[in-house]
């Protein structure tokens, strides 16, 4: 992750939309609480659309919306994370943290888990880091890894990260929002062949390594967001579109819902592409 600046939250979020940006004039005809008030729960159809809205999104229901808990394996990509150490960098192996006895348990489900969906394989690598517990805002444990020694011999990625209230006025004037998350954004980005080993970790008993990008890696922010953007730039180009990390919405300057419409079948249906 790049090393500074963490991202934003939303409570951050809600401060840029709370304050005066520069070029984006406040106008409560065009606030973005319009979205919340001209929406439709799904499956309920808005008289403008005649139920088109949920036969749009249930036509990408096993496609593109995936209830699964673990993403699928993405294909290697040219765009695919590289770990460059600098040329004084040596091999870094450092003992597994001790793990707490009630959180053994979720530990060895966690890596199983990660394991049965590839994202994670033994390894034999001379690089070792240890792993820790994060508790999450709704008391549910993040597996992380300490990456701090590793991230300090590694070169920097220099691809900007987006400021949140740039994305903001991109969309100034716009009256329709439709949003899209990334599920697992991360795990959708692989680490370059060769460099996996580079990722190894221990926990008391194993070895492994990630073939995705993990979290707490250098660079993996701005390798991932210059993923993104390869992915959606037609779109973004197209300025009805705009990405932050693994977060999409799409907007339309007008009320008309069949523009609307339009424009989302067609981000939707470049998702179906992408995973084929």
């Amino acid at each position: 992750m790049r090393m500074g600046k963490e991202l934003p939250e939303d409570e951050e979020l809600l401060d840029f939309l709370d304050s005066d940006i520069r070029g984006l004039a406040k106008n409560p005809e065009r606030s973005f609480d319009l979205h919340f008030r001209s929406s439709h729960p799904t499956g309920t159809p808005s008289p403008s659309t005649g139920g088109r809205n949920s036969h749009t999104t249930r036509w990408f229901e096993s496609t593109v919306f995936e209830t699964r808990a673990m993403p699928r394996m993405p294909p290697p990509r040219q765009l695919d994370i590289d770990i460059t150490e600098t040329p004084v960098a040596w091999p870094l192996a450092m003992c597994h943290y001790p793990v707490a006895p009630q959180h053994i348990p979720e530990l060895e489900r966690q890596i199983k888990a990660l394991l049965d969906a590839g994202i994670i394989r033994e390894s034999v690598s001379l690089y070792a880091s240890p792993v820790l517990f994060a508790t999450k805002k709704d008391g549910e444990l993040r597996l992380c890894v300490d990456y701090r020694r590793l991230n300090r011999q590694t070169l920097r990625d220099c691809y900007p990260t987006p400021v949140a209230s740039d994305l903001i006025a991109r969309s100034r004037g716009s009256r329709m929002f439709s949003s899209l998350y990334l599920q697992s954004g991360f795990h959708q980005l692989r680490i370059r062949e060769g460099g996996q080993h580079k990722t190894a970790f221990t926990i008391l008993g194993g070895q492994y390594e990630w073939v995705t990008s993990p979290f707490g890696l250098a660079n993996t922010s701005s390798c991932f967001q210059r993923m993104m953007n390869h992915v959606w730039h037609d779109y973004i180009a197209g300025h009805y579109c705009v990405v932050y990390c693994d977060d999409v919405v799409i907007f339309t300057n007008t009320d008309d819902p069949e523009e609307h419409l339009h424009k989302l079948n067609a981000v939707l249906k470049h998702c179906v592409h992408m995973n084929s």
